[in-house]
């Protein structure tokens, strides 16, 4: 068995950061993808803030819009082109991303928490944005959409 041809070659003990190494080692492309679970939650592991910024704009790229030199936040179901909200918004949904990189140590530390990297990583998600969803006419849809309705916070009534 695998167990058994295991043979511990100084004092040290194995531990949990001993797997952690073999299966890095192993097939570095799969433990980078690995979702780690700790205290309950699931974590994803990121190499830099590009990586991270470019996997929450995934999650996020139905809420956002970039038109006319305004960047539009759907928060619930409210657009705002408030940028202090919608950095607001954002900087606690990363910040709640649950996102590690790997520590010096070759141990998962958090990384999206800090609140400098989680600035960063807003930064780029509102950079990627304005680069990849861009809708000069998004202003003029929304406006003729709702022509003739009266509109309230939690919805539309046509009359």
């Amino acid at each position: 068995m695998f167990w058994e041809s295991i043979k511990q070659t100084d004092k040290k003990s194995i531990t949990i950061k001993s797997f952690m190494k073999w299966a890095k080692e192993s097939n570095p492309e799969k433990f980078q993808e690995l979702i780690v679970k700790i205290k309950g939650k699931r974590h994803v592991i990121v190499k830099d803030d590009n990586e991270v910024s470019n996997y929450l704009f995934k999650l996020l790229e139905s809420d956002m819009i970039f038109c006319g030199n305004k960047l539009f936040y759907k928060n619930g179901n409210i657009w705002t082109s408030s940028m202090d909200i919608t950095k607001s918004c954002l900087m606690i949904f990363v910040m709640n991303s649950n996102v590690m990189k790997m520590g010096g140590n070759e141990e998962p530390v958090l990384f999206a928490q800090n609140r400098k990297n989680a600035k960063n990583i807003v930064d780029t998600i509102i950079d990627l944005v304005k680069q990849n969803k861009n809708d000069n006419d998004f202003y003029s849809k929304f406006h003729s959409s709702t022509k003739g309705k009266l509109c309230f916070r939690n919805g539309v009534l046509d009359f």
